[in-house]
């Protein structure tokens, strides 16, 4: 006998919702969560800066 996969809304912890379906598993707990994603992006954006300030450094010197 199948089970019916019914939509419902699951609220999360930053008072989002998403659309889960009954009889789907939770995605696996080695996918990164928010706070890492966060820390890569705000790395990446801190290199992108000092990169951005060394040229404006050495188009000062020139």
């Amino acid at each position: 006998m199948d089970i019916p996969r019914r939509p419902y809304l699951r609220f999360n912890e930053f008072g989002g919702t998403s659309l889960w379906f009954t009889g789907v598993p939770d995605p696996p707990c080695d996918v990164p969560d928010i706070e890492e994603k966060v820390e890569e992006a705000t790395e990446e954006i801190r290199r992108l800066e000092r990169r951005m300030q060394e040229r404006h450094d050495d188009a000062e010197r020139a």
